[in-house]
C-alpha cells in the first residue's frame, strides 16, 4: 500500500505503528497528567489499544501543517483533506485496512474521529463499504 501510495505521487508517513504495553502505558500516563477529562477518549488504556495487537498504523502527511496553520504537527482531524489522507479513505480497503474510528461513530468507538489511524483487517474480510454510525 505504501509503495502504492508513493508512485501515485505522495509521501506518507508512519507516525506509529506496534506499542508494547509499557509504551501503550506512557501514553495513557501521559494524556491523564495532561487532559484528565478528555484521556479516555483520546487515548487507549493498557491493553486495550489496537496498535498492541501490531496490526495497526497511524499515518501523518507533509501537508498537514501547512493545512492546520501548526508547524511540527502529526495528529489533527484535517488529516482527512492532505493527499495521503483523501487517498487512504479511497483505497485503504483494497489492501485491507479499515479506518477503525471514523466521524460521527464516537458513540460506537469510544473515541474521537481520527483520520489517520488505520487497522489491517486483511482484504478478504473488508467489503468495499462505509459503516455508518446509528442515528
Amino acid at each position: 500500500m505504501i509503495a502504492d501510495m508513493q508512485n501515485a505521487g505522495l509521501q506518507p508517513w508512519i507516525l506509529s505503528g506496534y506499542r508494547s504495553y509499557s509504551a501503550q502505558a506512557i501514553s495513557w500516563e501521559k494524556w491523564n497528567r495532561e487532559e484528565p477529562e478528555r484521556a479516555a477518549i483520546l487515548s487507549a488504556r493498557p491493553g486495550h489499544s489496537e496498535h498492541q495487537l501490531g496490526t495497526t498504523l497511524d499515518f501523518g502527511s507533509p501537508e498537514l501543517a501547512e493545512i492546520v496553520g501548526i508547524e511540527d504537527i502529526e495528529f489533527h482531524t484535517y488529516f482527512y483533506q492532505t493527499s495521503e489522507g483523501i487517498w487512504l479513505a479511497e483505497n485503504a480497503h483494497r489492501y485491507g485496512f479499515t479506518l477503525s474510528y471514523p466521524r460521527g461513530a464516537q458513540e460506537l468507538t469510544g473515541f474521537f474521529y481520527e483520520p489517520w489511524h488505520y487497522r489491517y483487517v486483511g482484504e478478504k474480510w473488508l467489503p468495499s463499504c462505509t459503516i455508518q454510525a446509528p442515528t
